[in-house]
């Protein structure tokens, strides 16, 4: 039988892109048949810390019936070894101890590599490039879900690597995972159905793990970022959790779960590193000290479509007892946006979940003032929100850990919709929102709900008045999920030939243009200019030049106003084909222009001679400039009687991101 050597090539290849089976990328050449190895003595170094079991501190004692992957090279270093069947193949010890015996068959080479426990193998070994050279390593797999082990962890769970480079010699292990360990008290510890570890960075800790087959490091983890613990808990034990290498520079959640579903979290902030063959011990944890209360959800809306559009409400500044008020007011913000087209026309599509998280402390920070013990770590300055923000990875990673559409597969981190609520009477709301999908608005629950009143576009002489749920509507529901920019101005010109974010993965700002002859609503302008009306066409729109918060000049918006300009509830007519549009795309729903002029309902009223269809059941009290003399001289009625003017909110905070990190939890 003829027998090949198969050699690696020295190939300048990324890491992202060298992950391909060996078969297809390696040389075969011939060579005279093998002996046949049958045999290794195996122990674990000195400095292991774990296997199946702690024995005597940290040594590390074998069980019968415990079982290695054995794999025979030629140069450890690049990975070459023979090609034929048995160039690998599974060793199993009769007999437990320190030192164990491995019997099996694989041919003979100039040394060896092997896996413990080769269970975990997860596929054929793949190439990865290190300084232009290809090299070899043996995909593993880290469980995401582990059973709870009093004292020690589920069998046969931890991997370790050893190699020999004598043809004749054996093998003595070392873990290639790291070990987190921690001790539980108070009562209600032996209540608890589960404890996760989430890294509060894009680390993954656990799925498909990629091992080096020079000297067993990791170079690449496919998975999550978190682990989970199941099963029953108690305060005589610790526990332990296994997890790849990782260096967590902006600390962890460890999150407890009740067999009720309830939960909380302790956060630990200080930067922290997993180490391979060590333990990060957390110490002893005392669960008495939370409140059962985080990620139970209530589901407010059901949709009625297969593949539904989601979005989770969450509190920020909410303590416990405060959390029914909370409920209050997000169901009074969800009717209030849900009574607004398109989101009311398609409200059918949402399922729309209110997430509880109790802070432990009322309101948020305050920005060189003072510090608020919340859970998603809001705050922004004592005059003006331009600074306003959250610790987003908590957001991402608590909303996809508790949003059940999200948890069973039916929607993604990128497609949710988050609306945080926040317990705080200061004037303040803003939207983060990423290239990839992601965002979340946060609306501070304004003075009880007084009322405020909107300037809009400066020099327009036109105002709007509510509360802070209008701030919501046009934070959440026109920046966050409609992914529309602002439409009122300041005093700059726009002198570039593109908007930027129009070209992002998930594009923000369709609703504003740089180039009036490419404007996506321009074949909809009524002829004769902006007030006739003419059939087939929309009453209101035009070109009018300003927008983007900024540019008085350079850029056009579709309609004189709407909610991306003052708050009111309304969206204009483009804005509304967006905002249907993304909700048919996350459906899996095609959706048109044509579509568009078919259903809105908006559309039909003012063709059959309404002059808006937007007033019925709105909480605002005005809808001045959207009469249809609006686009007139100055010829105005019917203007609210001007108290405190209130600014603009400001432009969503935006970040591209080329590669956007890991967060996504199942």
């Amino acid at each position: 039988m003829k027998r090949h050597l198969y050699i690696l090539g020295f190939l300048a290849v990324g890491l992202a892109a060298c992950q391909s089976e060996i078969d297809d990328t390696l040389d075969a050449v011939d060579v005279n048949p093998v002996e046949v190895r049958t045999n290794f003595t195996a122990e674990f170094e000195d400095n292991a810390m774990t296997r199946t079991e702690l024995v005597d501190g940290a040594r590390v004692k074998w069980d019968a019936g415990d079982k290695i992957k054995v794999y025979s090279y030629m140069d450890i270093n690049t990975g070459s070894h023979y090609a034929v069947d048995n160039w690998y193949s599974d060793f199993t010890t009769e007999k437990g101890g320190f030192d164990a015996t491995f019997t099996g068959s694989v041919y003979k080479g100039n040394g060896y590599y092997a896996f413990f426990p080769a269970s975990a193998i997860a596929g054929d070994p793949v190439l990865y490039g290190v300084g232009g050279v290809q090299k070899l390593s043996i995909p593993m797999t880290i469980p995401t879900v582990q059973k709870a082990t009093p004292g020690s962890f589920e069998k046969s769970l931890n991997l370790a690597y050893a190699s020999s480079k004598n043809p004749d010699g054996n093998f003595k292990f070392s873990n290639v995972c790291a070990l987190i360990g921690f001790k539980l008290s108070g009562s209600a510890a032996k209540n608890l159905s589960k404890v996760r570890f989430t890294s509060m960075t894009d680390a993954a800790l656990t799925g498909k793990t990629y091992v080096k087959v020079e000297n067993g490091g990791v170079h690449n983890v496919e998975g999550e970022n978190f682990v989970e613990l199941e099963g029953s808990f108690n305060t005589s034990d610790s526990f332990y959790m296994i997890v790849a290498p990782a260096a967590l520079n902006d600390g962890f959640i460890l999150s407890f779960v009740d067999k009720e579903g309830k939960e909380f979290t302790k956060k630990g902030l200080n930067a922290a590193e997993l180490k391979a063959s060590h333990i990060l011990d957390l110490g002893t944890i005392d669960v008495d000290g939370g409140d059962f209360v985080e990620g139970v959800s209530e589901q407010y809306f059901k949709s009625s479509k297969s593949k539904p559009v989601t979005i989770a409400v969450i509190p920020e500044g909410f303590t416990k007892d405060q959390l029914s008020d909370y409920h209050a007011k997000a169901k009074q913000m969800i009717d209030f946006i849900f009574s607004v087209d398109p989101y009311k026309q398609y409200k059918d599509y949402f399922n729309v979940y209110i997430l509880d998280a109790a802070s432990n402390e009322s309101g948020a920070d305050v920005i060189g003032g003072k510090q608020v013990d919340t859970y998603f770590d809001a705050g922004w300055e004592a005059e003006g929100y331009s600074q306003m923000e959250a610790n987003g990875s908590i957001v991402y990673s608590f909303v996809s850990a508790h949003t059940p559409d999200i948890l069973e597969g039916k929607s993604t981190i990128t497609n949710t919709g988050i609306f945080m609520l926040i317990n705080d009477e200061r004037y303040a709301g803003i939207n983060h929102c990423l290239s990839d999908g992601r965002g979340y608005a946060m609306i501070a629950t304004i003075k009880g709900g007084a009322e405020l009143t909107w300037a809009g576009n400066k020099g327009a002489n036109i105002t709007n008045h509510g509360n802070w749920m209008n701030i919501a509507l046009h934070e959440g529901g026109g920046h966050m999920f409609g992914r529309l920019l602002d439409e009122y101005w300041d005093n700059y010109k726009y002198t570039s030939a593109t908007i930027a974010q129009h070209s992002w993965e998930v594009p923000m700002g369709l609703n504003v243009v740089c180039n009036q002859s490419d404007a996506g609503w321009e074949d909809w302008i009524p002829f004769g200019g902006p007030g006739n009306r003419e059939e087939g066409k929309f009453r209101y729109v035009g070109m009018y030049e300003g927008g983007n918060a900024s540019y008085v000049q350079g850029i056009w918006r579709s309609e004189q106003v709407s909610c991306m300009d003052d708050n009111r509830p309304y969206f204009n007519a483009y804005s509304r084909y967006l905002i249907a549009k993304r909700i048919h795309d996350i459906a899996g729903e095609t959706f048109t222009k044509d579509d568009f002029l078919a259903a809105d309902a908006q559309y039909k009223a003012i063709q059959s001679g309404v002059d808006f269809a937007g007033a019925e059941g709105l909480i605002t009290t005005s809808y001045d400039g959207l009469k249809a003399t609006y686009n007139d001289a100055d010829t105005r009625s019917n203007y609210v009687e001007k108290v405190t003017i209130y600014p603009p909110l400001p432009s969503p905070v935006m970040t591209k991101v080329e590669k956007p990190e890991i967060v996504v939890l199942k």
